[in-house]
C-alpha cells in the first residue's frame, strides 16, 4: 500500500445553471432543482434539445475586453468568464505572496470542434484577475470529466516537493457549441422530447483550493476536508472504441483511490453519470468488485441530474459538492468521487472529514 499524503480543501468555488456560487449550487441541488430547459438547440429532425444552460445576463456584467486572439466565439465567452467567477470564489480571503500554481482541466479533443486553448483561457483569466500568477505556472490537462481528478494528483505531488503554500485545480466548460451538440446529436445521445436514452449538455465552472497545511484549509466547527490521493486509470471499452465495454477502468480507479481507506468506510458516492445508460454499468462493476468499502446503505449522489453535464468542469464541481457535504453535513465522514470522460479516461478520489481539535 502506497504513503497517504493528502492536501487539503482551502477554498471551493463554483458556477452552475443552479447556482451563481458554491453555496447556491449547493442548495438547489440539495433540493433537486433543476436547471434543465429547452433551448434553442435543435437535432437535424427540429426536435428541440434540453440543456442546462446559464441565464445570459450573467455573461454581460464584465468590463474587461477579453483578448479573442484569431478565433473567439460565444462558447469561449462562456467558458472565460465562468472560470474567472469560480476561480475568484475558491481564492477568496486568500493573500497570495508569489506566483502560485494553477491546472485546468480541458475537455477531450473531439474531431471537427474548435475548443478553447490553455493559453486563450489562462491570459484572460491573468487579464481578467481572477488569479496572480504567471502564465508558466499554469498547467493543463485536456482529458474531458477526469481532467480535473487528474490534476489534483499532479498537482497534491507538487505541493508536496515546493515551497508552494497552495495549488489551484479547475475547470469551466460549456455545450453553448453548434457542432459540438450537432456531433453529440448525431450520434443520439442528447435529451429531446423523442429520446429519453440520453444527456442534458451544461455548462459550469468549479475550481478547488489545496494546501498541504492544514492550518491553511478551510475550517468549518473545527472540521476539515482531506484529499487523498487519487486513483486513474483507462476503460478500453469506452464509448469511442469498438473493444468490449467492461467496465475495468472504473474499477481500477476506485481500487487506486480506496487502497487506503479503512473497510465499510465510504457513505456516499459522487458520480458523474449523466443520464446515459451507457455509464451505468461501469459503476456496477466498480462498486460490486470494492464493496468491502463501502457501508451498508451507502448513498450514490449524481447531481447532474439537476446541472446537465458540465464536460470538463465535471470532476471539480462534484468535489466541492462533496466537500461541502462533509463540511456542512453530520452524517457522512467519507466520500468517494469519481468522473468518466467519454475516451479512456477514468478517475477516482476519496474525500474525507476530519476533526482537527
Amino acid at each position: 500500500m502506497r504513503e497517504e499524503q493528502p492536501a487539503y480543501i482551502a477554498g471551493i468555488g463554483m458556477i452552475t445553471p443552479v447556482g451563481a456560487n458554491a453555496a447556491t449550487t449547493t442548495a438547489a441541488v440539495k433540493a433537486g432543482i433543476s436547471g434543465y430547459a429547452v433551448s434553442e438547440f435543435c437535432t437535424r429532425e427540429d426536435d428541440s434539445i434540453t440543456m442546462g444552460l446559464l441565464p445570459e445576463n450573467i455573461f454581460y456584467d464584465f468590463d474587461v475586453e477579453l483578448d479573442e486572439g484569431a478565433y473567439f466565439s460565444e462558447c469561449y465567452d462562456h467558458i472565460i468568464k465562468m472560470a474567472h467567477i469560480a476561480a475568484q470564489e475558491a481564492l477568496e480571503g486568500v493573500t497570495m505572496d508569489n506566483p502560485f500554481p494553477v491546472i485546468l482541466g480541458m475537455p477531450e479533443e473531439s474531431p471537427g470542434v474548435r475548443f478553447i486553448t490553455r493559453e486563450s483561457l489562462a491570459n484572460n483569466l491573468l487579464k481578467l484577475g481572477a488569479f496572480s500568477t504567471s502564465i508558466d505556472r499554469i498547467q493543463a490537462y485536456s482529458m474531458g470529466r477526469a481532467s480535473a481528478i487528474q490534476a489534483i494528483a499532479s498537482g497534491s505531488r507538487g505541493l508536496s516537493i515546493t515551497n508552494d503554500p497552495y495549488v489551484l485545480i479547475g475547470a469551466s466548460d460549456s455545450y453553448f457549441n453548434f457542432t459540438r451538440v450537432r456531433q453529440l446529436s448525431d450520434a443520439g445521445r442528447l435529451l429531446t422530447e423523442n429520446s429519453l436514452d440520453g444527456f442534458a449538455p451544461g455548462e459550469g465552472a468549479g475550481f478547488i483550493l489545496l494546501t498541504t497545511s492544514i492550518e491553511k484549509a478551510l475550517v468549518v466547527e473545527q472540521h476539515v476536508v482531506a484529499v487523498h490521493p487519487p486513483g486513474l486509470a483507462e476503460e478500453p471499452g469506452h464509448l469511442h472504441s469498438e473493444d468490449a465495454y467492461k467496465g475495468e477502468g472504473l474499477h481500477k480507479a476506485f481500487a487506486e483511490a480506496l487502497g487506503n481507506a479503512p473497510e465499510k468506510s465510504i457513505d456516499s458516492i459522487y458520480s458523474s453519470m449523466n443520464g446515459e445508460n451507457f455509464w451505468a454499468k461501469e459503476l456496477g462493476v466498480a462498486t460490486v468488485r470494492n464493496s468491502r468499502y463501502l457501508k451498508e446503505g451507502y448513498q450514490i449522489e449524481h447531481p447532474l441530474d439537476c446541472l446537465g453535464d458540465l464536460g470538463a468542469a465535471t470532476a471539480p464541481v462534484l468535489i466541492g459538492l462533496a466537500a461541502k457535504d462533509l463540511l456542512f453535513g453530520t452524517q457522512h465522514k467519507n466520500i468517494l468521487v469519481y468522473a468518466s470522460s467519454d475516451y479512456s479516461w477514468r478517475a477516482a478520489v476519496r474525500l474525507e472529514k476530519i476533526q482537527i481539535h
